[in-house]
Protein backbone atom coordinates (compact mmCIF):
# COMPACT_ATOMS: atom_id res chain seq x y z
CA UNK A 1 0.00 0.00 0.00
CA UNK A 2 1.33 3.42 -0.95
CA UNK A 3 2.68 5.67 1.83
CA UNK A 4 2.71 9.46 1.68
CA UNK A 5 6.19 10.00 3.09
CA UNK A 6 8.21 11.20 0.12
CA UNK A 7 8.39 14.95 -0.53
CA UNK A 8 8.33 16.50 -3.97
CA UNK A 9 8.07 20.23 -4.58
CA UNK A 10 7.13 20.87 -0.98
CA UNK A 11 4.19 18.46 -1.04
CA UNK A 12 3.89 14.90 0.11
CA UNK A 13 3.99 12.25 -2.59
CA UNK A 14 2.87 8.69 -2.15
CA UNK A 15 5.56 6.04 -2.15
CA UNK A 16 4.46 2.98 -4.08
CA UNK A 17 4.82 -0.49 -2.64
CA UNK A 18 7.47 -2.76 -4.12
CA UNK A 19 6.22 -4.79 -7.07
CA UNK A 20 7.62 -7.43 -9.40
CA UNK A 21 8.62 -5.95 -12.80
CA UNK A 22 5.61 -7.33 -14.70
CA UNK A 23 3.22 -6.10 -12.01
CA UNK A 24 4.90 -2.69 -11.92
CA UNK A 25 4.55 -2.33 -15.69
CA UNK A 26 0.87 -3.29 -15.47
CA UNK A 27 0.37 -0.79 -12.64
CA UNK A 28 1.97 1.99 -14.67
CA UNK A 29 -0.34 1.22 -17.58
CA UNK A 30 -3.31 1.29 -15.21
CA UNK A 31 -2.18 4.72 -14.08
CA UNK A 32 -1.76 5.89 -17.68
CA UNK A 33 -5.40 4.93 -18.30
CA UNK A 34 -6.46 6.85 -15.17
CA UNK A 35 -4.56 9.95 -16.31
CA UNK A 36 -6.18 9.71 -19.75
CA UNK A 37 -9.61 9.37 -18.16
CA UNK A 38 -9.08 12.63 -16.29
CA UNK A 39 -7.19 14.76 -18.79
CA UNK A 40 -6.90 13.03 -22.16
CA UNK A 41 -4.14 11.08 -23.89
CA UNK A 42 -1.89 14.10 -24.39
CA UNK A 43 -1.64 14.42 -20.59
CA UNK A 44 -0.19 10.92 -20.20
CA UNK A 45 3.51 11.66 -19.70
CA UNK A 46 6.21 10.16 -17.52
CA UNK A 47 5.59 12.92 -14.97
CA UNK A 48 1.81 12.52 -14.75
CA UNK A 49 1.95 8.71 -14.71
CA UNK A 50 4.66 8.79 -12.03
CA UNK A 51 2.54 11.12 -9.91
CA UNK A 52 -0.50 8.84 -10.31
CA UNK A 53 1.53 5.74 -9.45
CA UNK A 54 3.48 7.25 -6.57
CA UNK A 55 6.84 6.47 -8.16
CA UNK A 56 9.68 8.50 -9.62
CA UNK A 57 9.81 9.49 -13.28
CA UNK A 58 12.93 7.32 -13.52
CA UNK A 59 10.79 4.29 -12.69
CA UNK A 60 8.39 5.12 -15.52
CA UNK A 61 11.30 5.61 -17.94
CA UNK A 62 12.66 2.20 -16.90
CA UNK A 63 9.60 0.54 -18.45
CA UNK A 64 8.69 3.16 -21.06
CA UNK A 65 11.74 5.04 -22.41
CA UNK A 66 9.65 7.85 -23.90
CA UNK A 67 6.07 9.02 -24.38
CA UNK A 68 5.81 7.18 -27.69
CA UNK A 69 6.63 3.87 -25.96
CA UNK A 70 3.97 4.60 -23.33
CA UNK A 71 1.37 5.43 -25.99
CA UNK A 72 2.33 2.30 -27.91
CA UNK A 73 1.77 0.10 -24.86
CA UNK A 74 -1.59 1.74 -24.13
CA UNK A 75 -2.79 1.25 -27.72
CA UNK A 76 -1.66 -2.39 -27.77
CA UNK A 77 -3.37 -3.08 -24.46
CA UNK A 78 -6.64 -1.48 -25.50
CA UNK A 79 -6.74 -3.43 -28.76
CA UNK A 80 -6.01 -6.71 -27.01
CA UNK A 81 -8.74 -5.98 -24.47
CA UNK A 82 -11.50 -5.53 -27.06
CA UNK A 83 -10.32 -8.56 -29.04
CA UNK A 84 -10.45 -10.70 -25.90
CA UNK A 85 -14.05 -9.62 -25.26
CA UNK A 86 -15.03 -10.51 -28.82
CA UNK A 87 -13.27 -13.87 -28.57
CA UNK A 88 -15.05 -14.77 -25.34
CA UNK A 89 -18.42 -13.88 -26.85
CA UNK A 90 -17.60 -15.81 -30.02
CA UNK A 91 -16.88 -18.93 -27.97
CA UNK A 92 -20.01 -18.55 -25.83
CA UNK A 93 -22.59 -17.93 -28.58
CA UNK A 94 -23.60 -20.56 -31.14
CA UNK A 95 -25.12 -18.33 -33.81
CA UNK A 96 -22.88 -15.85 -35.62
CA UNK A 97 -25.48 -13.08 -35.58
CA UNK A 98 -25.73 -13.39 -31.78
CA UNK A 99 -21.97 -12.80 -31.55
CA UNK A 100 -22.26 -9.52 -33.46
CA UNK A 101 -25.27 -8.36 -31.45
CA UNK A 102 -23.72 -9.31 -28.10
CA UNK A 103 -20.49 -7.55 -28.97
CA UNK A 104 -22.43 -4.38 -29.82
CA UNK A 105 -23.91 -4.52 -26.31
CA UNK A 106 -20.51 -5.28 -24.77
CA UNK A 107 -18.79 -2.45 -26.61
CA UNK A 108 -21.39 0.06 -25.41
CA UNK A 109 -21.04 -1.30 -21.86
CA UNK A 110 -17.26 -0.90 -21.92
CA UNK A 111 -17.49 2.73 -23.01
CA UNK A 112 -19.98 3.32 -20.21
CA UNK A 113 -17.75 1.69 -17.56
CA UNK A 114 -14.51 3.12 -18.89
CA UNK A 115 -15.01 6.50 -20.60
CA UNK A 116 -11.25 6.76 -21.06
CA UNK A 117 -11.58 4.08 -23.75
CA UNK A 118 -13.65 6.51 -25.83
CA UNK A 119 -10.95 9.16 -25.47
CA UNK A 120 -8.27 6.69 -26.48
CA UNK A 121 -10.18 5.52 -29.54
CA UNK A 122 -10.59 9.11 -30.68
CA UNK A 123 -6.98 10.05 -29.92
CA UNK A 124 -5.80 7.26 -32.20
CA UNK A 125 -6.71 9.47 -35.14
CA UNK A 126 -3.93 11.89 -34.21
CA UNK A 127 -1.60 9.00 -33.37
CA UNK A 128 -1.80 7.86 -37.02
CA UNK A 129 0.67 10.64 -37.85
CA UNK A 130 3.37 8.63 -36.05
CA UNK A 131 4.43 5.75 -38.37
CA UNK A 132 5.30 3.39 -35.50
CA UNK A 133 1.97 4.00 -33.75
CA UNK A 134 0.07 3.80 -37.04
CA UNK A 135 1.42 0.30 -37.58
CA UNK A 136 0.05 -0.88 -34.22
CA UNK A 137 -3.31 0.83 -34.75
CA UNK A 138 -3.59 -0.70 -38.22
CA UNK A 139 -2.78 -4.12 -36.77
CA UNK A 140 -5.44 -3.71 -34.05
CA UNK A 141 -8.13 -2.66 -36.52
CA UNK A 142 -7.19 -5.32 -39.07
CA UNK A 143 -7.17 -8.13 -36.52
CA UNK A 144 -10.58 -7.09 -35.23
CA UNK A 145 -12.01 -6.74 -38.74
CA UNK A 146 -10.74 -10.21 -39.60
CA UNK A 147 -12.51 -11.66 -36.57
CA UNK A 148 -15.76 -9.95 -37.52
CA UNK A 149 -15.40 -10.99 -41.16
CA UNK A 150 -14.93 -14.62 -40.12
CA UNK A 151 -18.07 -14.39 -37.97
CA UNK A 152 -20.08 -12.84 -40.81
CA UNK A 153 -18.97 -15.59 -43.19
CA UNK A 154 -20.06 -18.14 -40.62
CA UNK A 155 -23.41 -16.39 -40.40
CA UNK A 156 -23.79 -16.60 -44.17
CA UNK A 157 -23.09 -20.32 -44.02
CA UNK A 158 -25.58 -20.75 -41.17
CA UNK A 159 -28.21 -18.73 -43.00
CA UNK A 160 -28.56 -16.04 -40.31
CA UNK A 161 -26.88 -13.48 -42.61
CA UNK A 162 -27.88 -12.99 -46.23
CA UNK A 163 -25.60 -14.63 -48.79
CA UNK A 164 -25.12 -11.47 -50.92
CA UNK A 165 -23.47 -9.57 -48.05
CA UNK A 166 -19.83 -8.67 -48.73
CA UNK A 167 -18.30 -10.03 -45.52
CA UNK A 168 -15.04 -8.09 -45.74
CA UNK A 169 -16.64 -4.68 -46.39
CA UNK A 170 -19.35 -5.28 -43.78
CA UNK A 171 -16.68 -6.19 -41.21
CA UNK A 172 -14.66 -3.04 -41.83
CA UNK A 173 -17.77 -0.87 -41.56
CA UNK A 174 -18.76 -2.64 -38.33
CA UNK A 175 -15.33 -2.03 -36.81
CA UNK A 176 -15.08 1.44 -38.33
CA UNK A 177 -18.13 2.50 -36.33
CA UNK A 178 -15.96 2.48 -33.19
CA UNK A 179 -14.75 6.03 -33.79
CA UNK A 180 -18.21 7.54 -34.22
CA UNK A 181 -19.50 5.59 -31.21
CA UNK A 182 -16.56 6.78 -29.10
CA UNK A 183 -17.32 10.33 -30.19
CA UNK A 184 -20.97 9.87 -29.18
CA UNK A 185 -19.83 8.68 -25.75
CA UNK A 186 -17.66 11.75 -25.28
CA UNK A 187 -20.71 13.83 -26.21
CA UNK A 188 -22.60 12.15 -23.38
CA UNK A 189 -24.76 9.62 -25.20
CA UNK A 190 -25.93 6.75 -22.94
CA UNK A 191 -24.86 3.13 -23.41
CA UNK A 192 -28.27 2.04 -24.67
CA UNK A 193 -28.21 4.69 -27.42
CA UNK A 194 -24.72 3.59 -28.48
CA UNK A 195 -25.56 -0.09 -28.83
CA UNK A 196 -28.78 0.76 -30.70
CA UNK A 197 -26.74 2.75 -33.21
CA UNK A 198 -24.47 -0.26 -33.62
CA UNK A 199 -27.41 -2.61 -34.10
CA UNK A 200 -29.08 -0.27 -36.58
CA UNK A 201 -25.87 -0.18 -38.59
CA UNK A 202 -25.62 -3.96 -38.35
CA UNK A 203 -29.13 -4.34 -39.77
CA UNK A 204 -28.04 -2.47 -42.87
CA UNK A 205 -24.83 -4.44 -43.20
CA UNK A 206 -26.44 -7.88 -42.99
CA UNK A 207 -29.60 -6.78 -44.85
CA UNK A 208 -32.09 -8.19 -42.41
CA UNK A 209 -33.99 -6.75 -39.43
CA UNK A 210 -32.78 -7.25 -35.86
CA UNK A 211 -35.06 -7.13 -32.87
CA UNK A 212 -33.55 -4.33 -30.79
CA UNK A 213 -34.61 -6.10 -27.60
CA UNK A 214 -32.38 -8.98 -28.68
CA UNK A 215 -29.40 -7.10 -27.30
CA UNK A 216 -31.08 -4.81 -24.80
CA UNK A 217 -32.59 -7.60 -22.70
CA UNK A 218 -29.21 -9.18 -22.04
CA UNK A 219 -26.64 -8.55 -19.39
CA UNK A 220 -23.71 -7.05 -21.33
CA UNK A 221 -21.23 -9.94 -21.82
CA UNK A 222 -18.15 -7.76 -21.34
CA UNK A 223 -15.12 -8.02 -19.11
CA UNK A 224 -15.37 -6.90 -15.50
CA UNK A 225 -13.16 -4.10 -14.26
CA UNK A 226 -10.30 -2.37 -16.01
CA UNK A 227 -8.14 -3.84 -18.74
CA UNK A 228 -5.37 -6.13 -17.60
Amino acid sequence: MARANNRRGGTLRRRAARLEPDKRRAQLLDCAFHVIAKAGAQAASAATVAEEAGVSEATVFKYFPDKRALNLAVIERLGAHFRSIFDRIEKARKEALDVLVDYAVAFAAELERHPEYARLLLDQGAALLDPSLRQVIESNVTEMAQRVEKTIRRGITEGSIRAEVDAEIAAWIYVGNYSSLAQAKVFGRPAEWIYRVQLTSLQGLIRRPINMARGGKRVPPSAEGAVR
